[in-house]
């Protein structure tokens, strides 16, 4: 097959050809219609939560409700390496084949985690549907809290849990305590314990400091003992019991 392409002549020295470029063509109205109606994501609880971006038409783009840090150690972290073989044990000897030694770097660390949900942007993404909100917000939160990253777990199985939860409601802004660990948990008996109160200390600094008017409501729960400096108003038996109060905080 010889595909045949317009071209025209460039004058340069070396005699290049460059294809000639076409006008874009402008959809049609119902073109338009048809998209609008394909790629609508007022019914689309992930589209509203982490945005979309299409470049070439930016009518289609979604503004994301949710941000999602990175996750980041409490405390010095030092590699390990995991050594693996890989070999076919039954293939005949007279069979060519590649066999293959390495490592995979790992660690072991107590990590913090942050993310925020902006409720009225949510709202704005999915219009005139309060429920879907509110079954959106819940989704996410539980989301959150029992995410595990899917990488290597037939072989590392890091199925660990979160030991403490800290939850803000607030009217306005946002407040990232990633400042709690610049200088790193070191030298402790109990390391996820120090964690903990590092970061109970490093909100109640924040909140000493910028004041409180703006958190609508607070709520922490641990599963070991309960960190020094919080209210016992504020501190959630359960997992199930943190949840429902920020939730129902939200709807104040």
């Amino acid at each position: 097959m010889e595909p045949h392409v317009p071209v025209s002549r460039c004058p340069t020295s070396r005699g290049s050809f460059t294809p000639r470029k076409t006008a874009a063509k402008k959809p049609t109205k119902q073109a338009q219609e048809q998209a609008k109606r394909i790629l609508d994501g007022t019914r689309a609880a992930d589209i509203a939560l982490f945005g979309r971006m299409i470049a070439d038409n930016t009518d289609f783009n979604v503004n994301a409700a949710s941000q999602v840090a990175h996750a980041l150690s409490t405390h010095a972290v030092v590699n390990e390496f995991d050594y693996y073989t890989a070999l076919d044990d039954l293939r005949p000897d007279a069979e060519p084949a590649a066999d293959m030694i390495g490592t995979v770097d790992f660690n072991a660390a107590c990590f913090y985690r942050y993310a925020n949900l902006d409720l009225e942007q949510l709202a704005t993404n999915l219009p005139d549907d309060p429920d879907l909100v509110a079954r959106s917000a819940r989704a996410w939160l539980y989301s959150f809290i029992h995410a595990v990253p899917g990488g290597k777990q037939n072989s590392m199985s890091a199925r660990t849990m979160p030991q403490t939860l800290l939850g803000v409601v607030r009217e306005t802004g946002a407040w990232n305590l990633a400042n709690a660990f610049l200088s790193p948990v070191t030298d402790v008996p109990d390391l996820m314990a120090a964690s903990t109160q590092r970061l109970v200390d490093h909100f109640q600094q924040l909140r000493s400091f910028y004041g409180d008017t703006q958190l609508r409501h607070t709520t922490i729960a641990s599963i070991g003992s309960d960190p020094a400096g919080m209210p016992e108003n504020e501190i959630a038996p359960t997992l199930d019991d943190f949840v429902s109060r920020l939730l129902t905080a939200t709807k104040g």
